[in-house]
């Protein structure tokens, strides 16, 4: 055989055993990246929690039967009553009662449906089509203020 073909039988067998090694290399490699991507979808998984949606222990904590007043700068008020019914994360659904002397809006002195949107101890509360309540929650309590077509002032509710 002449060396000429021996040295290209040895050059392809060595070709092959590099190219071999490169693709282990390459495999390992490929690996070792699934297993970060894993370890790391892994982790957000568990910082999110399958719960994250759930209501947490301090909005449990507004849902229920809050009663109080409510005050105008004008010097009229009367009572509210205030039903929070659910908290899905940020979001807050429930029923207010807004009693009113003089009525001039259909979500006076009747239930009505409130949605609105907690934010660590800030509720904001909308009644369509135009009245919104900025309360703060305090313990048992919930302060803050009213504001609606015929109506500004100030509110305070406790947990019933």
């Amino acid at each position: 055989m002449p060396p000429s073909a021996e040295r290209s039988g040895w050059a392809r067998r060595s070709l092959r055993g590099r190219c071999a090694a490169r693709r282990a290399q390459d495999t390992l490699t490929q690996m070792t990246r699934v297993a970060l991507l894993l370890a790391v979808l892994s982790g957000l998984v568990l910082a999110v929690g399958p719960g994250s949606a759930q209501t947490s222990l301090a909005d449990k904590a507004i849902v229920g039967e809050w009663i109080g007043q409510w005050k105008s700068g004008a010097g009229s008020s009367g009572n509210v009553y205030l039903s929070v019914d659910v908290v899905e994360g940020e979001q807050v659904r429930g029923t207010m009662f807004m009693a009113v002397a003089t009525p001039g809006q259909g979500y006076y002195n009747r239930d009505v449906p409130f949605s609105g949107v907690v934010s660590g101890t800030d509720v904001q509360i909308w009644v369509p089509p135009a009245l919104w309540l900025s309360l703060k929650i305090i313990g048992q309590r919930m302060q803050g203020s009213v504001q609606g077509q015929q109506t500004f002032g100030t509110v305070e509710l406790e947990k019933r």
